[in-house]
């Protein structure tokens, strides 16, 4: 399996994450065959995963740290 086939399969594991029930994104950053770094859609530390905020695509949308 290809480097680039594996770390397409990490980010979907990633993707999983997501609390956004709209979109389940992830991302993985390599450099040089290393995983430099992992993300995923989410609001900010500090602020709570509520059902009010998540169902409110105007405010998730400001919030929201994009993978």
């Amino acid at each position: 399996m290809s480097w680039d086939r594996r770390y397409m399969e990490l980010a979907e594991h990633v993707a999983k994450w997501s609390k956004d029930p709209n979109r389940k994104v992830g991302a993985v950053v390599t450099k040089d065959n290393y995983v430099i770094g992992i993300g995923f859609n989410g609001f900010p530390r500090g602020i709570k995963d509520s059902r009010a905020r998540l169902n409110d695509k105007e405010l998730k949308n400001l919030i929201m740290v994009h993978a």
